[in-house]
């Protein structure tokens, strides 16, 4: 506990220390190296997206659309027959086609726009794989994934502006 404590104060000294620009550099290191040492001491996810002091991040319009369509997505795709590769293919195809809509639409800059790429960044590696799943078991294992790291744009961002 006093360890905790420690670094705690460690880390507020080193924020009230950095230039604004850097606090947001300096936090996400101090969390990456506290994930590594203290995995259950605080929610980290393997992408370092945290929440921004303790509140969402701020999102535009048009990513909070995709975002929400993204979503209505995944819960149609829960209601579909999985036994055959195709399906999956479909709905990789389905969720790149949004993705592409919310990159193009985008206005987002600064922290919000860096935290909105540590959470697209595994959805995208997600989409990716799933196009190249050779089996329906792969697909489900994948699927599953994406739909976890779709459905963590609501805990990290806004929702409604």
């Amino acid at each position: 506990m006093k360890i905790n404590t420690i670094l705690t104060g460690l880390i507020v000294v080193s924020l009230l220390a950095c230039t604004s620009e850097n606090k947001i550099n300096s936090a996400d290191s101090v969390t990456q190296d506290l994930a590594v040492e203290h995995s259950g001491d605080q929610e980290v996810h393997s992408t370092g997206l945290t929440l921004n002091n303790g509140g969402k991040w701020h999102t535009d319009e048009s990513t909070r659309r995709h975002a929400a369509n993204l979503n209505v997505l995944v819960k149609e795709f829960q209601n579909t027959p999985k036994d055959a590769v195709e399906s999956y293919h479909v709905f990789a195809g389905s969720m790149q086609e949004e993705i592409s809509g919310l990159i193009k639409d985008c206005r987002m800059q600064g922290a919000d726009h860096d935290a909105l790429h540590l959470w697209l960044e595994p959805v995208m590696k997600d989409i990716k794989d799933l196009k190249e799943i050779g089996t329906a078991e792969e697909g489900k294992d994948v699927s599953m994934r994406l739909t976890d790291n779709v459905q963590k744009f609501n805990q990290y961002f806004e929702n409604a502006h």
